[in-house]
C-alpha cells in the first residue's frame, strides 16, 4: 500500500515538474494619456519545462477587453505572449480587467490583471435634468468640472431641442462652472419634451469627445 502511494506522489510531482508556463508579469499597469482610446497588455510567457504546453482557453470579464494568441501550443523552451486589447469607451477613473488563461499544465487557470488609470477630462453632476408639466419650472443647475491639468476646455455647447436655453458661468475654482437649464416656459400644450446639451471639449485634438447633459419634460 504504502509503495503504491509513493509512486502515485512521484509520478504526481514528475508530471507538475515536467510542465511549467512561467510567466514574466502577470499585471499590466498602466496611466492612460489624455485622448487615449485604448491600450494593449503583453504578457509574456516561457515553457520552462521538458513537455509542449497547450494554452487552451482565454477569457476575459469584460466585453471591453480582447485577448490575442499567435498559437495555442509551445514547445519546452519556447516564449510566447498574450496580448489583451482594453478599449476605454467612455470609461473613467480607475478601471480593473482580467484574463483568465487555462493552459494543459494547471488545473487552475492563471489570472492577468489589467490595471488602467483613465483621468477623468471632464466631470458632470448631475448628467440628467427633468421637469413636469404644470408643476414648478424653475431653472437647474448643473457643475461642470474640467480636467484643467490636462488643458481641457469646452469649445461649444449645443442645445438639440432650442426651447431648452442656457447659461455657463465659472464659480471662481478653477475649472469648475455651473450650467444653469432654463425649460420650455410655453407648456400649454402639454407635450412632453426630450432634449440635451452636447458639451464639444477640445481633447483629444484629433477628435474632440462631446459630453452631454440629458434633459426631459414629462
Amino acid at each position: 500500500m504504502k509503495r503504491v502511494w509513493f509512486l502515485s506522489v512521484f509520478f504526481s510531482l514528475a508530471s507538475t515538474l515536467s510542465a511549467a508556463l512561467e510567466w514574466e508579469i502577470t499585471r499590466f499597469v498602466h496611466e492612460a494619456a489624455p485622448g487615449e482610446q485604448m491600450v494593449t497588455a503583453v504578457f509574456p510567457f516561457t515553457n520552462g519545462g521538458n513537455q509542449p504546453i497547450t494554452i487552451r482557453n482565454m477569457q476575459s470579464t469584460c466585453g471591453c477587453t480582447v485577448a490575442e494568441l499567435e498559437k495555442r501550443i509551445y514547445a519546452p523552451g519556447e516564449s510566447g505572449e498574450i496580448k489583451a486589447v482594453f478599449s476605454y469607451g467612455g470609461r473613467m477613473g480607475r478601471q480593473m480587467k482580467q484574463v483568465r488563461v487555462t493552459t494543459s499544465d494547471r488545473s487552475q487557470p492563471t489570472v492577468l490583471e489589467i490595471d488602467v488609470t483613465i483621468p477623468t477630462m471632464v466631470e458632470i453632476n448631475p448628467r440628467i435634468l427633468y421637469w413636469r408639466i404644470g408643476q414648478d419650472l424653475e431653472p437647474r443647475s448643473v457643475m461642470v468640472r474640467l480636467n484643467t491639468e490636462h488643458g481641457v476646455e469646452i469649445r461649444e455647447i449645443v442645445s438639440q431641442d432650442p426651447s431648452f436655453t442656457y447659461e455657463m458661468e465659472a464659480t471662481g475654482e478653477a475649472g469648475v462652472y455651473t450650467l444653469t437649464v432654463f425649460p420650455p416656459t410655453d407648456t400649454q400644450d402639454n407635450r412632453r419634451r426630450m432634449g440635451r446639451l452636447d458639451l464639444h471639449s477640445n481633447v483629444p485634438a484629433e477628435r474632440p469627445q462631446v459630453f452631454t447633459v440629458f434633459l426631459g419634460l414629462h
